[in-house]
């Protein structure tokens, strides 16, 4: 009888742990949505700021192209940091993933 409770317990342990691991796999998921989302509707407001630009003549005389240019420039550098940004987040998850197995995100210091 003792051996069953045991392993009744192992089950909802693993059940809890598999809720929690469910969560933290859906905010991800999001995350990494909402970051796509983000870029890509950024990138079609800078494309239509510069066919704005570009078709209003002598954009190249103005004084807002400088800034026009370094903010071409910082996006681009952002665009190319993505794939270390969506690295990050899972490496996160994972290791989030791991604390929780490993008891780390208990709260109270008992068991």
């Amino acid at each position: 009888m003792k051996s069953l409770k045991q392993i009744v317990r192992v089950l909802r342990k693993a059940l809890q742990l598999g809720k929690k691991a469910a969560i933290s796999v859906i905010g991800v998921a999001m995350t990494v949505i909402m970051i796509v989302c983000i870029l890509v509707c950024g990138l079609y407001i800078v494309y239509n700021i510069e066919s704005a630009m570009v078709s209003s003549g002598c954009f190249t005389e103005s004084s807002w192209y400088s800034i026009y240019q370094q903010f071409v420039n910082t996006t681009q550098t952002v665009f190319t940091l993505l794939p270390v940004a969506i690295i990050v987040m899972i490496s996160a998850f994972i290791l989030a993933t791991l604390f929780g197995w490993l008891g780390g995100g208990k709260s109270g210091g008992g068991r």
